[in-house]
């Protein structure tokens, strides 16, 4: 497989990461009500409603922004085609957390993300030294109006082997 080297298009800026917070279902739902009020209300009054629902989503957002502490325990050396255990859990946090460990074409996750703690099986299918991605967290506001995402620890190096034992046993 050939990868690029990173450089892309020169017109484009380096840095096209998105915006970390993010408003939740609640809060889309909370901001086109706050719209759909300016129908009965008059401008200036749906105009307030408006920034008051936004500045709300913010504020909630603001309250997720801090990173929480997320431990994965994960096998370092996987036997081909054998599940093998990970676990992720968010340590000592009180808000809502959900958790996701990002796939890699050659590694299979499977629940791939579960909220609070992700108890999942992973399969290497490939033989060969593979890269886990860091997991990834969504923490949700008090209010549920927005969250913020964040990417806690960091990659794990694995290594797939072929099923030895799996092959002795088969002979």
């Amino acid at each position: 497989r050939a990868l690029h080297d990173g450089r892309g298009d020169r017109r484009r800026p380096a840095d096209r990461s998105r915006s970390a917070m993010s408003p939740t279902v609640r809060g889309a739902a909370a901001l086109g009500a706050a719209a759909l009020s300016a129908l009965l209300l008059p401008p200036l009054v749906a105009v307030a409603v408006l920034l008051a629902v936004g500045a709300a989503i913010v504020v909630d957002a603001l309250a997720a922004r801090r990173p929480p502490e997320v431990v994965r325990r994960a096998p370092a050396l996987l036997a081909r085609g054998v599940p093998a255990a990970l676990a992720l859990t968010a340590q000592d946090e009180p808000r809502r957390v959900r958790l996701r460990q990002p796939r890699v074409p050659d590694l299979e996750v499977e629940p791939p993300e579960a909220s609070g703690e992700l108890q999942a099986a992973i399969v290497g299918r490939r033989r060969g030294r593979h890269e886990l991605p860091a997991p990834a967290a969504r923490v949700t506001g008090p209010l549920g109006l927005g969250c913020w995402y964040h990417r806690p620890g960091e990659a794990q190096k694995l290594e797939v082997y072929p099923d030895l034992p799996g092959a002795q046993r088969r002979a």
